[in-house]
Parts: structure tokens; sequence; C-alpha cells
């Protein structure tokens, strides 16, 4: 983590409220880049048409370099993660920032509360390390 302490809490804060909620998600992660933020879940098997409407063309760009979208590589379904869409949000609100200026929270399980690893497509899209 080298988020600010702000966006850490947020993220804890709604991992929580999903929790109550009973929703699922696998993980819960925030992003930022000075004062734009963003946070959100996993989405578990979107395809590759929803993905390619919902993505910045950058963010799209630099995960296809890896493989392809909505296809299993290593343990998860590139460009699903909670980490993708959080970064997604952030790069929206901005498009002079580029991927490698944003930061991110740790992930978070709204099951546990626990904290988690970032899967190998995120370390690899991000250059961010566990």
């Amino acid at each position: 983590m080298n988020c600010s302490k702000s966006l850490e809490y947020l993220v804890i804060k709604k991992a929580y409220i999903f929790r109550r909620l009973q929703k699922d998600p696998a993980v819960f992660v925030g992003s930022e880049f000075q004062q734009y933020k963003g946070w959100s879940c996993n989405k578990s098997r979107i395809t590759k048409k929803e993905l390619e409407k919902k993505l910045t063309i950058r963010l799209k760009n630099k995960l296809e370099k890896l493989g392809k979208l909505a296809e299993k590589r290593y343990e998860n379904y590139l460009g699903n993660c909670g980490e993708v869409h959080a970064a997604n949000k952030v790069l929206k609100q901005n498009h002079t920032i580029e991927i490698n200026q944003l930061t991110f929270s740790n992930a978070y399980r709204p099951r546990t509360l626990q904290k988690i690893d970032y899967c190998q497509n995120c370390l690899d899209t991000f250059n961010i390390s566990n």
C-alpha cells in the first residue's frame, strides 16, 4: 500500500458495507492519483464486449499486451479484477494521468475483511508489488 490513509480507510469502510449487505465479491480495492480516487470490487466474468465498452483505451491497450480480455490468465480473468476497475475510474476522471502514476490501497476480501495479495495480472499491469 502506498496510497493515502483516507483512501485506505474508505476502502475498508466500503468492504465492511459489502460484508453487512452480504454481497460477496472476492476483492474490494481502491486506486488514486493526487485528488482523483476510485474504488471497486472485482466484476465476476464480464464479457470481452462489456470490458471494451467500460475500459479507457489506455487501460484496455495495456491489458491486451498481457493477453485476451475476459480470458483466464494465471488464476483470474484478465480485466475483471477490482484493481482494474478502480484504476479505470481514476483514469476517466483525468485523461493526463499515466497508468504507472496510480497508487493502490490494500486489497480486502469483504467476507472476512482480510488483506489479500494482488493477482499476477494486476502485478503485471500496474507494476505494483505485494
